[in-house]
Parts: C-alpha cells; sequence; structure tokens
C-alpha cells in the first residue's frame, strides 16, 4: 500500500446509564454529509438530568446557567458540538461539566439545533479477516525485533487463510535513510502492498504515532484494513520488550493461539502480554499503575474526548496494558470517540520522548483506552497467560448446552458421571468456598461502584527500567516454530 499522509430526556440514572449511551456511540457512523434546514428546536435539560439529541442535527447553540437571567450563563456551544461529533449523543447537565456559574440556584442545559436533510447512507462496509500490526518505530535499531514478531504473525495468519498488512510510523526525527532501508527491508519481507507508513510530529511517544495510525485507519474505507490489529512498538528496554513481543508474538503458535481465542470469543476484546494487564488498584513492584497523578491524567483525557458525559465508570472495570503492546479488535479502538478527538490528545503531549510520564496523556490513555474497551464496549481485557481459562470457560459452556440436548437414559446406570475429578470442595449451595457472592466484596477490595477520583492511590514513581545493557539469558521466542529474536 501507498505511503499514508500524517495528516428521551430523563432523570439521570446511575453509571451504567452514562456508560450504556457511550457504548452507542461506538457503533456510530464517522462520517456525515452536511447542508442545513431552515427549522430549529431546543431542547431545555434540567440539571441533574441527562437527554440524547436527535441523530441528524446540527447544533447551532449551547448554554448552562439561569433559566431566567442571562448574566449567569456560560456558551457551552463548542463542548455539545464536539461531544455530538463524537458519535455519543447524550449531553448531561452537570455543574462538573460546566461549572457553577450561578450557585445555590437549579440551572438547565439548553441545546439549539437545527435539522439537516435527510441522506441516503451507503450500507457499510466490513474490514476483511486478517491483522493489522501497527508498529510505532522510535528508535530503528530494534526494527529485527519486531520484523521477526511479524514474520511470525504472517505465517499464522496467512496460514489460516487470513489477510496480513503492516503500517508502520515513525517520528519525524528518525533519520530518512533509516526509514528507507526499514521500509525497503518490509516490502521485501512482505511485499510491497502490504506495507504503508507514516511519519509524525514526535509527541507522546508510541501512543502518539499509535493515534494518528488510528486515524487514518478511521478515515477511510474499512475494507482497505483488517479486523484485527496488534501494537507493537520498539520499548527501549530490551528485557521488556523481548519479553512483551515473545508473550505477543513470539511465535507463529503463539500467534495462532490469541487468534483463535479471539476469533471464537466475541466478548475478547484485547489481548496484553502475560501478567502486564492491570485491573484496578492491582500492581507490581514494578509498575505502579494508578498513582493520583495517572488518575487525573486519566479524567483530563476523557473530558477532552467527552466533554458533556461525566466519567462514571466504577474502579473495578479500570484496566490498564503495562508497556502498551497488545491485541485488539478493531471496533474496540477505532471508534469516533477516540478519533475526533486526536489532534488536541496530540497537543496536550509534550514534544520528544519524556521518561518520567506520570500523569501525562500519552500515559493516562495507556490506561484508558483498555479501560474503554472493558467498561464501554463491554469486552474482556485479558492477558495472554490468561487464555488457557478463557478456553476451559467456552469448554464448559460448550458442555453445559450439550447437556441441555441430552435424553436421560432408560437405564439410570448409564448416565454420565458429571461429577469434576480433583475438583475443589463445594459448599451447601454448591458455590466453591472461595466465591464471593455477587454482591459481596473480598475482603479488603475497594468499593468497586465507586466513581474513579483522584486520590484514590499515591503518585506513581518516576518510570524506571533496566536499560538496553540490563544482562539478559534466553531470548522468548521458540525459534522451532517461528523466527528468532534478532541477536
Amino acid at each position: 500500500m501507498a505511503q499514508s499522509p500524517e495528516l428521551e430526556r430523563g432523570p439521570m440514572g446511575p453509571a451504567a446509564v452514562g456508560v450504556w449511551a457511550l457504548a452507542l456511540a461506538l457503533w456510530a457512523p464517522r462520517g456525515r454529509g452536511l447542508g442545513y434546514r431552515s427549522a430549529e428546536e431546543v431542547t431545555r435539560i434540567q440539571q441533574h438530568d441527562m437527554a440524547t439529541l436527535p441523530v441528524g442535527v446540527e447544533v447551532v447553540d449551547a448554554w448552562y446557567g439561569s433559566p431566567t437571567d442571562a448574566s449567569r450563563r456560560v456558551n457551552v456551544t463548542g463542548m455539545v458540538r464536539k461531544q455530538y461529533r463524537s458519535g455519543n449523543l447524550t449531553v448531561y447537565a452537570l455543574n462538573e461539566l460546566y461549572g457553577n456559574v450561578d450557585p445555590w440556584k437549579t440551572k438547565v442545559l439548553e441545546v439549539r439545533f437545527a435539522h439537516l436533510p435527510k441522506v441516503r447512507a451507503p450500507a457499510p462496509r466490513e474490514s476483511p479477516r486478517g491483522v493489522t500490526v501497527l508498529a510505532q518505530i522510535g528508535d530503528p535499531r530494534y526494527w529485527e525485533d519486531l520484523r521477526s514478531c511479524m514474520v511470525n504473525v504472517s505465517q499464522a495468519v496467512q496460514g489460516a487463510g487470513e489477510g496480513f498488512q503492516i503500517f508502520l510510523a515513525f517520528p519525524d526525527d528518525v533519520p530518512g535513510g533509516h526509514m528507507e532501508s526499514i521500509l525497503g527491508d518490509a516490502r521485501a519481507q512482505f511485499g510491497k502492498q502490504s506495507v504503508r507508513s507514516l511519519v509524525g510530529e514526535d509527541r507522546g511517544a508510541d501512543v502518539g504515532l499509535y493515534l494518528r495510525q488510528l486515524r487514518v485507519l478511521g478515515a477511510e474505507d474499512p475494507a482497505d484494513h483488517f479486523d484485527i490489529f496488534l501494537k507493537v512498538h520498539s520499548e527501549s528496554d530490551r528485557l521488556h520488550r523481548r519479553a512483551r513481543l515473545g508473550d505477543l508474538c513470539g511465535s507463529a503458535a503463539k500467534v495462532r493461539e490469541i487468534r483463535r481465542a479471539m476469533r471464537d470469543a466475541d466478548d475478547l476484546g484485547m489481548v496484553g502480554p502475560a501478567n502486564e494487564v492491570l485491573q484496578y488498584p492491582r500492581r507490581t513492584k514494578d509498575f505502579a499503575a494508578w498513582g493520583e497523578a495517572d488518575i487525573k491524567g486519566m479524567l483530563r483525557a476523557w473530558r477532552t474526548m467527552q466533554p458533556c458525559v461525566p466519567f462514571d465508570v466504577p474502579l473495578h472495570r479500570a484496566r490498564v496494558v503495562a508497556g502498551s503492546s497488545f491485541w485488539s479488535r478493531q471496533d474496540a479502538v477505532l471508534h469516533q470517540i477516540i478519533l475526533q478527538a486526536v489532534d488536541e490528545l496530540l497537543a496536550s503531549m509534550p514534544l520528544e520522548y519524556q521518561v518520567s510520564t506520570a500523569g501525562q496523556t500519552s500515559r493516562a490513555l495507556e490506561r484508558l483506552i483498555p479501560t474503554m474497551v472493558a467498561a464501554v464496549r463491554g469486552l474482556r481485557v485479558l492477558g495472554s497467560d490468561e487464555l488457557p481459562e478463557l478456553r476451559g470457560e467456552q469448554a464448559r459452556s460448550a458442555d453445559a448446552e450439550g447437556l441441555d440436548d441430552f435424553e436421560a437414559p432408560d437405564d439410570p446406570s448409564e448416565a454420565p458421571d458429571d461429577s469434576l475429578a480433583g475438583a475443589a470442595p463445594t459448599i451447601g449451595d454448591g458455590a466453591a468456598p472461595w466465591e464471593a457472592a455477587d454482591d459481596e466484596p473480598l475482603a479488603g477490595a475497594p468499593e468497586w461502584d465507586a466513581p474513579l477520583v483522584a486520590g484514590d492511590a499515591p503518585d506513581a514513581p518516576e518510570d524506571e527500567g533496566p536499560g538496553d545493557e540490563a544482562p539478559w539469558d534466553v531470548a522468548p521466542y521458540d525459534a522451532a516454530e517461528g523466527a528468532p529474536l534478532a541477536e
């Protein structure tokens, strides 16, 4: 492929209402023809209420404040327009979004909009089955590791009769000769038509380049890319880079395992490296994932993407994929909520790579993107080490469906023994003794239904790693199954 240029109203319910409304946005079209009709309508939303604007309108004007005193109002037209462009047509009337412009008084959000002429939308097109590798190459020295990963992906998916392509993204400070060398190598290995690239300003490291790639994919015909994405990048820490690549694409067998899991489980939205998918408030000794600065950064990034919707996500739905390398379904990450805010998100990122990124937009998106997959789309975000458990669930579900269709034999002695050999003992109701009831939190667990707010955890320390000179023993790749790591 050629190189891509860079370019009903009602009372506000619990958090689930907002999350449900956001889920609708992920299916919204990414474009709309413009034209105007003279007729305009006005909707007023009482403070603490929400409303869903109709499809096919253009927001003309919006304000929040006193229903009777024009001097005690704030113009929020830009915020409501941005919210509408995100595909999520739900807006809330809350002080936390627009400010308490008229204290001690009940306020309203008024939105005036004009209907657009009805245009017959083209039939939606779907992406073909296959994998698009999105690689961010900030340091050309580590291309060989990424190339080995791509060879394994290509062998596995093309062997299954599916498509394969790679989309390389370079920061603009990488020398042109190095870019051309990598592109030439990629085209020779995978074919000219399977390779595309972009060059972007060096903001937000790999996350900034990833946003630029998503913007290109979101603007093109879905048939021009495949329905599963693999995000990888030239992480500078050799130990972490090779361990994470090994877990995600270290052999053709590993790729087949992950691809099969994503094909078989419709609710599997994202797969990260082993032991690197962290749920709030879990952390590791090396990675303090949920510092106060990071949570504040998540809230700021969310406000950029959804200015008229509060971040009412229960804590237990929050996720982070440490290292920001992962597999994902296309529709888990490629949606208008993110795409329409790319420019503003990039503008909030510092130039060039920053060693300490706690609280910055790029680090916030490391947490926010997987959290949206889990909380907004309702999909699973798992580590590669959790896939065997997922297969076990699928097997048990299939067995249960088979039992529903089972016809009991005439002779009871011929009935199958459905007890589990070696299974854990159960208590009176058949539940395992270590399983708490759905509404009973585990001992020491946080209040899961509380919204994610700043102050729940201490600041994360500066990012530290062993560096490229750190000793390491064995490459995690399986040379017998695929290309080994470059020495």
